[in-house]
């Protein structure tokens, strides 16, 4: 258990470094390819870099035991995180299967009454009509046809999937934040 809570905790690391190198070099670049190679890259190196230096230490034993609550905290989380994942797909399910659809080149548009933020998953493009004025719809309708062009939401779904996994790293939550606009369903 001591060597999972240390390759959560070096992993937190790498993400966080890679992170700041991120926001500092790439943010405001308009390279999208290199950014998502990058953003692949730090989720491999998050995987992959911290079990290169595992060494077996001892343990002295206590009476209570801070790494078992600590493990079962992690757990927790992990649940949570899978009830939320869940839950978010179950909504974006329910919102294309009752919208109205049409197909037009290849995706499908769903027209929702509901209040929400355009956007697209997989080939569906959702959106309310009521809540932008054509000229602003037709800009927002090339945009996520570009996004379903470029599978836009598996890595979404990937990051997503990730998140799952190290789900108590602080680091994780603070790219969802400076991106909300990308969580389950590529908006």
């Amino acid at each position: 258990m001591e060597a999972l809570l240390q390759y959560l905790i070096k992993s937190a690391a790498i993400l966080a470094l890679f992170f700041i190198c991120f926001k500092t070099l790439l943010s405001n670049e308009t390279f999208f390819t290199t950014k998502r190679v990058y953003l692949f890259a730090a989720v491999l190196s998050c995987l992959l870099l911290p079990l290169v230096s595992q060494t077996p230490r001892t343990t002295n034993l206590t009476i209570w035991d801070w790494k078992t609550t600590l493990f079962q905290t992690y757990c927790i989380g992990v649940l949570i995180m899978v009830i939320r994942l869940l839950y978010q797909g179950y909504s974006v399910g329910r919102l294309i299967h009752y919208g109205i659809k049409h197909r037009e080149a290849g995706f499908t548009h769903v027209e929702v009454d509901q209040k929400v933020l355009p956007f697209s998953f997989f080939n569906y493009i959702v959106y309310n009509p009521r809540l932008h004025a054509t000229t602003d719809l037709d800009t927002i309708l090339k945009h996520k046809k570009e996004h379903c062009k470029q599978r836009h939401s598996l890595d979404v779904i990937a990051v997503q999937l990730f998140n799952l996994s190290v789900v108590q790293s602080s680091c994780m939550f603070v790219p969802n934040r400076s991106s909300s606009k990308h969580r389950i369903c590529c908006r």
